[in-house]
């Protein structure tokens, strides 16, 4: 596989490209103070955004933050090689990511803030709005999608039942979404991680997104990107790359459709070499994990000091 220099000049999803992520328990309370650096490594699987929200370019009521929302379509290097159907049905699904951040207000302390819960819809146009919806909801949320259609929404939700935590705090999540990336006009499957972190000082919601390699284990694990900081409340213009081959009479296999390139933040973070496999491992310690919570955390805050 091509090195990292290479990936960032190549908005994400995969087949009919979602990148996705898991939401977990909203827990109303605060953890106890003996906690609040305990990490999870475990993965796991959680619920998704409720079908029959409507999310616009802010985050949907119940959650506070829209972190990033993809609109995909075959690019214009593409276009000629699908069908005018294809693209309808390669642009037809939107992906959001929404986070819920709240605030620990105890008598006589200064508010703390950490994170309730992170979630992702799979949504189309519903008349008028773009709405999260699922295949068993879909008829009833007046979307009435075609045979066609449905079998788009349940490969998509197939993915996104891949998607998992490598790692999560009471103030970061650390999400994998397996994803399909064009490199040196080839495609490959690729996990972009997502981390999700939350300053407990102020409630400021901050996200980096890198590539890795699937196979990415032990010391000598290396990201295939560097890091992008994204912009808060995110849309973006996902450009899929189609190639002809990966059709098998006209029905595309996992690698037939690849993103373009990832999503292009405001900042970009390199790793220092000594915690490149550590941001890279598929597979992470707790001690790890809250070491390289405590890189990003102050990275971040280094950026917000600067502008």
């Amino acid at each position: 596989m091509p090195d990292s220099k290479t990936l960032l000049r190549s908005p994400s999803i995969i087949p009919l490209l979602v990148f996705a992520v898991i939401v977990w328990s909203r827990t109303a309370g605060c953890p106890p103070a003996a906690e609040a650096a305990a990490v999870d490594v475990a993965p796991r699987e959680v619920a998704r955004i409720q079908p029959g929200t409507v999310i616009a370019d802010r985050a949907p009521k119940g959650w506070s933050h829209l972190i990033i929302k993809s609109h995909p379509r075959i690019g214009p290097t593409s276009v000629e090689k699908v069908s005018a159907s294809t693209a309808r049905l390669a642009g037809m699904l939107f992906t959001a990511f929404v986070a819920d951040v709240r605030a620990n207000n105890r008598p006589g302390y200064r508010p703390s803030y950490y994170l309730a819960g992170v979630g992702v819809g799979l949504g189309t146009k519903v008349k008028g709005h773009d709405m999260i919806l699922s295949s068993e909801t879909q008829e009833d949320l007046g979307a009435e999608l075609g045979f066609l259609q449905r079998s788009v929404l349940s490969s998509a939700e197939a993915e996104v039942r891949r998607i998992h935590y490598s790692a999560r705090s009471r103030t970061m999540a650390l999400l994998d979404a397996p994803s399909v990336l064009l490199i040196q006009g080839k495609h490959y499957q690729v996990l972009l991680r997502y981390a999700i972190l939350v300053d407990p000082t102020t409630g400021r919601l901050d996200t980096l997104l890198w590539v890795l390699d699937p196979r990415g284990h032990g010391a000598n694990a290396v990201p295939l990107s560097d890091a992008q900081l994204l912009e808060a409340n995110q849309i973006v213009d996902c450009r899929l790359h189609v190639d002809p081959d990966e059709f098998i009479w006209g029905v595309p296999t996992a690698l037939a459709f690849a993103m373009e390139r990832i999503p292009q933040g405001r900042r970009e973070a390199k790793f220092p070499n000594a915690w490149k496999p550590i941001a890279a491992g598929t597979r992470l310690r707790a001690d790890s994990a809250a070491a390289l919570e405590n890189q990003l955390q102050s990275w971040v805050s280094r950026q917000v000091e600067q502008r």
